[in-house]
């Protein structure tokens, strides 16, 4: 119901990132003049050392003797037409949530640290002490599925070919690269624009590394409707194009035996199987058909688990605490529509949106609300501005709302009552008539448009009417007509595209512990008018582009805290959104058959990279379900 929606903005969050394509990079040079002085190391850390030494044996959150075998199912939503991720056009079955299960890049991370990369392809990296560019070496045993080494040419190739044809996501990954050039046998380095951005290090360790000989004489732009040829810890071993797929574990895969990679990749399958509405996605978990849902739904989480399955101990409830941020959803304002360029507007309709109420009377109080766009945690700004945000700010103050400095922001809130949805209804009228806005025959009229304020909001799931629903009753009391229109997936997504909304439910902001250049996509002028960028709201603001180059070339932890909190500031007084909520922690559910690690990652669940299936849970399990049919 309520949570459904996050669903499909998970996949747009695959999607579309913004960036211009780079200049065609050099296949083979000769080594630049070294830096005064390199450093040659198994990992790279952003804040400090790497957690893990050189000689460690296996990340700590895996168990480096959990079994390998068995079959999982999985749930898939909507559709797929193509294998092929790093295009823009089609639905790739491989995106970013299982990209890293088939296709290996040149360095890891740890989901219990942050800010840190491990040797993958790569046994080792060099870098010099300004930062100008990291040299990764190649372990001398890497290969594709089909048995072909996986060389530098492969590793130059892909980023020739990414920074020129790839999806805007995948471009993006090169806003700061200047050229890539095989400098040895095993050897590639990635120069950067600039020297001195400690953080360029991070930048090309985790792009997906694509085979050149596969693609020679493909249209790389172009959806793949079979599996290409890829290096992961799976493959994809069979399909029916749209309905399903399966991930084969590869036996002889190179690095299976990898430090990085000990205790990981257990299940020998991963079916995943396609459903188009998310009432028969439960129903088919509860008879079985799929192993683990994430609950998204507040009903089904508190009143829905009253099958047999779970009320017998064979299907498990887990509310997992993780240190990852609030993913921020609203409602997001297109500024390209001469409607909205009112800020006035934008904030006062906020006043509508009555979360304590839904919350209570719909999501059973599942959700808690969502204030900044990045997350609850430490990125997000409280309280006034620190002298360190101020520094940042000042230069810009003729340009901001004055209350960027004079105020915490927090969005219009209720207790939940009719009297305090009034009150708040009382102060957006009161904020709207001194915009210039006026009531004609009880229809709100706009000073710029001159016609009663009137929008559609545009949904890609149907459940989504509730809540949008809710918020356009109450915009009927200051006279504005919100209207619904649910579109199918792939409709939804080409007007997304193309920019062709008034408002939609969207997603901003990070997740990430150490946000960067990636949020240009979200908030940079250029990412406006990009098509496919992320930018819904189609900010162009010259303070947003100044702070989000403050944030890309941070150099401490606390320089990125001091941008992002600036950021957050000037990014929510603008009110380009109407913040909606966020689940206070990962709720899941599944059948009791696997095996997990005594000690958790920090980030995510694992569920398809460190658990596994149990033999003696999995035997009583399938004697139950044999007794019951």
């Amino acid at each position: 119901m309520a949570g459904s929606w996050c669903r499909n903005l998970l996949i747009f969050s695959a999607m579309l990132l913004s960036s211009a394509p780079l200049p065609l990079l050099a296949a083979q040079a000769t080594p630049a003049k070294q830096a005064l002085h390199t450093t040659t190391t198994y990992a790279v850390s952003l804040y400090g050392a790497p957690k893990y030494p050189a000689d460690f044996k296996h990340f700590d959150y895996v168990n480096p003797n959990a079994p390998k075998g068995g079959t999982v199912k999985q749930v898939g939503f909507g559709s797929y037409d193509s294998f092929n991720p790093f295009a823009l056009r089609g639905t790739s079955a491989i995106n970013i949530l299982n990209q890293t299960l088939t296709y290996d890049a040149l360095m890891t991370i740890g989901f219990d640290e942050r800010g840190t990369q491990y040797g993958l392809l790569a046994e080792s990296v060099t870098y010099p002490d300004d930062y100008s560019w990291i040299e990764y070496k190649l372990r001398p045993n890497v290969k594709w599925h089909d048995g072909v080494p996986i060389t530098v040419d492969d590793v130059v190739f892909t980023f020739n070919t990414m920074s020129q044809h790839a999806s805007p996501l995948y471009r993006a990954l090169f806003q700061e690269i200047d050229k890539a050039e095989a400098v040895g046998p095993r050897t590639v380095r990635i120069t950067f624009k600039e020297a001195g951005n400690r953080r360029n290090l991070l930048t090309a360790g985790m792009v997906a590394i694509i085979p050149k000989h596969y693609w020679a004489g493909k249209d790389f732009e172009a959806p793949l409707i079979t599996p290409p040829l890829t290096s992961g810890p799976y493959e994809v071993s069979s399909f029916d194009l749209g309905r399903t797929f399966t991930f084969k574990r590869v036996p002889n895969y190179w690095g299976k035996d990898l430090p990085v990679n000990v205790g990981r990749f257990n299940y020998d399958q991963m079916v995943t199987d396609y459903y188009r509405d998310t009432t028969v996605t439960f129903e088919a978990f509860k008879a079985g058909a799929y192993d683990l849902r994430v609950e998204l739904s507040p009903k089904d989480w508190s009143v829905g688990y009253v099958f047999p399955a779970y009320k017998h101990g064979e299907v498990v409830k887990d509310a997992i605490k993780t240190d990852q941020g609030f993913l921020y959803t609203g409602f997001f304002y297109n500024l390209r529509r001469p409607l909205f360029q009112d800020p006035a507007l934008r904030e006062a309709l906020a006043y509508a949106f009555d979360f304590k109420w839904m919350n209570k009377n719909l999501f059973y109080d599942f959700f808690v609300r969502t204030r900044s766009y990045f997350g609850n945690g430490e990125l997000a700004a409280k309280g006034l501005p620190s002298p360190a945000e101020l520094k940042l700010l000042e230069p810009y103050r003729s340009q901001l709302p004055p209350r960027v400095f004079s105020q915490e922001y927090n969005p219009p809130d209720t207790d939940g009552t009719d009297a305090s949805l009034r009150n708040n209804l009382r102060i957006a009228m009161q904020m709207l008539t001194k915009a210039g806005y006026k009531q004609e025959s009880g229809k709100l009229i706009s000073p710029i448009t001159h016609q009663p304020v009137a929008f559609d909001i545009l949904l890609a799931d149907p459940a989504l009417q509730l809540v949008s629903g809710h918020w356009a009753d109450n915009l009927k009391l200051l006279g504005v007509t919100a209207t619904m229109h649910s579109l199918d997936l792939p409709r939804y997504i080409k007007e997304t595209q193309d920019y062709d909304f008034d408002v939609i439910v969207g997603i901003a902001g990070t997740i990430s512990d150490a946000p960067g250049r990636e949020q240009r996509n979200f908030f940079g002028s250029q990412a406006a008018d990009t098509k496919g960028s992320l930018n819904y709201s189609g900010i162009k603001n010259p303070v947003v582009d100044a702070l989000l180059d403050k944030l890309a070339n941070a150099q401490t932890k606390e320089d990125l805290l001091t941008a992002v909190h600036a950021l957050d500031r000037v990014l929510t007084w603008n009110f380009y959104s109407v913040p909606h909520y966020a689940s206070g922690s990962m709720k899941i559910a599944y059948w009791n058959r696997f095996g997990q690690p005594k000690i958790r990652q920090s980030f995510g669940i694992g569920y398809n990279d460190t658990w596994w299936i149990d033999p003696q849970k999995d035997a009583v399990l399938r004697a139950v379900r044999g007794a019951a049919n």
